[in-house]
C-alpha cells in the first residue's frame, strides 16, 4: 500500500515546508500520543468525505444510506458554498440536511491550513473558528472529531490537537486494530486514481481477517471525479464487498463509541492548558 509520503497533497510546496511538513506526520505517526487497545467483534468500515462537495451529499449520500451506512464529513467552514476544484461545496443547506440524515460533521480548521507549517496560536483560532461556524449553522451541533488538512498530522501541535477534538485523521493507508492512537487515525484513499481496486479489495480482506477498523476516504463522487475523488461504481463496489465481508458501517463518532474510546469533554477556555 503507498505511504503518505508518496500522496501529492504537498507537491505545490517548496522543498523545505515539504520537508518540514513530512517529517511533524512522520514523529506524530511514530510517537504515538492517545493509545487506545480495541477489541471489535466484527470488522468497522467508515466512509469519510474531507472538505466537502456538494456530490458527496447528492450523489454519494443516498448510496450509503441504501446500505444503512452514515458517513462523516470533515468541513473547512472557509469553503462552505465555495466553487473549488472538486465543484460547488456544500452550503448551509447541505449541511443541515447532512445532520437531519443522521450523518457526522467533523473540523477540518476554517481555512485548510497545513498545520505542521503554522503556530500554536493560529492552530486553536483555526478550531475555534471551524467551530463557531457549524453551531452558527446547527446550534448545539456535536462537533469533536477532526481531520489533518492534506492529511498530515503535526507532532509540535499533538496536544493542543487532542485538547481541541475527540479524534484526528490523517492520511496513512492502513487500518485501526490492537493498540491504535486516537489522534493518528489512518485511513485509506478510496478514489479509483488513489488506489487500484484489486490493492483497495486486498486492504478490506486484511481489515475483515483482523476485526479492524477501516476507514476510507475521498473528496468528490461523481461520473468524472477530481485525481482525489472516486465515482459512484468505486464507491457502491466498496460498500457491497465489505457487506459480503460482514463489516458493520459507522461513522467516526459511533466507531469510536464501539471501540470503547471515553466521550469527549471540551476544555473550558478558562481552564484551558497549552502543552
Amino acid at each position: 500500500m503507498t505511504s503518505t509520503d508518496d500522496i501529492p497533497y504537498l507537491d505545490g510546496l517548496e522543498f523545505a515546508a515539504r520537508m518540514r511538513s513530512r517529517l511533524a506526520n512522520k514523529l506524530a505517526r511514530d510517537f504515538p500520543l492517545k493509545t487506545h487497545n480495541i477489541s471489535l467483534s466484527k470488522p468497522l468500515l467508515t466512509i469519510c468525505f474531507d472538505d466537502a462537495p456538494m456530490n458527496a451529499l447528492s450523489v454519494a449520500a443516498p448510496l450509503l444510506e441504501a446500505f444503512g451506512a452514515h458517513a462523516t464529513y470533515y468541513i473547512a467552514s472557509s469553503l462552505i458554498g465555495t466553487e473549488t476544484q472538486y465543484g460547488a461545496m456544500l452550503d448551509a443547506r447541505g449541511l443541515e440536511e447532512l445532520h437531519r440524515r443522521g450523518h457526522e460533521l467533523g473540523m477540518h480548521t476554517h481555512d485548510h491550513l497545513l498545520l505542521p507549517l503554522v503556530s500554536r496560536a493560529q492552530v486553536r483560532r483555526q478550531f475555534e473558528q471551524n467551530l463557531a461556524v457549524l453551531n452558527k449553522i446547527i446550534p448545539d451541533l456535536p462537533v469533536e472529531n477532526f481531520a489533518f488538512p492534506y492529511g498530515q498530522a503535526a507532532f509540535q501541535h499533538r496536544g493542543l490537537v487532542a485538547e481541541l477534538s475527540r479524534s484526528a485523521r490523517v492520511v496513512h493507508n492502513d487500518f485501526m486494530r490492537g493498540h491504535m492512537d486516537v489522534q493518528h487515525l489512518s485511513c485509506v484513499e478510496l478514489g479509483e486514481q488513489r488506489m487500484a481496486w484489486p490493492e483497495l479489495d486486498k486492504a478490506l480482506e486484511r481489515a475483515a481477517k483482523a476485526s479492524g477498523w477501516i476507514i476510507l476516504m475521498t473528496h468528490d463522487v461523481g461520473a468524472e471525479p477530481s485525481p482525489y475523488g472516486a465515482t459512484p461504481q468505486r464507491l457502491r463496489q466498496v460498500l457491497e464487498t465489505a457487506s459480503r465481508l460482514g463489516f458493520g458501517f459507522a461513522n467516526v463518532r459511533q466507531a469510536l463509541d464501539m471501540c470503547g474510546v471515553p466521550p469527549f469533554q471540551r476544555a473550558n477556555p478558562a481552564t484551558r492548558t497549552e502543552f
